[in-house]
């Protein structure tokens, strides 16, 4: 999903409403900010039953109420299921210049 207007919050809030949203979901394990100078991607992490919709759900929605409240930034976002991809390794997916911005557990500096 991504969106583009004209005027809004600053990103900072934007990630912050976020981050409010779906860290109040058990299945919710880290998010992370990637700006690759073109765009920025706002990444979920989520540890749930290998494509159980219903775990997604609650997170596509809160990218949707994040996206209504965005305003004028041009913000995409990723959601990945951490068991969906083996042992967790998820360096081929999340990129290695992501930053965690928030963590169910304490983490070094990568996804």
């Amino acid at each position: 999903m991504s969106l583009r207007l004209a005027r809004g919050p600053s990103f900072d809030t934007v990630v912050a409403a976020f981050v409010r949203r779906v860290t109040r979901l058990p299945q919710t394990c880290k998010v992370l900010i990637e700006h690759d100078g073109q765009a920025t991607r706002i990444w979920t992490i989520i540890d749930a039953e290998p494509f159980d919709r219903s775990a997604r759900a609650p997170v596509y929605a809160a990218e949707l109420a994040t996206l209504d409240e965005a305003g004028g930034l041009d913000v995409a976002f990723r959601l990945v299921n951490q068991r969906e991809y083996g042992q967790g390794d998820l360096s081929a997916i999340v990129p290695a210049e992501a930053k965690v911005v928030w963590s169910r557990e304490p983490v070094a500096d990568r996804a």
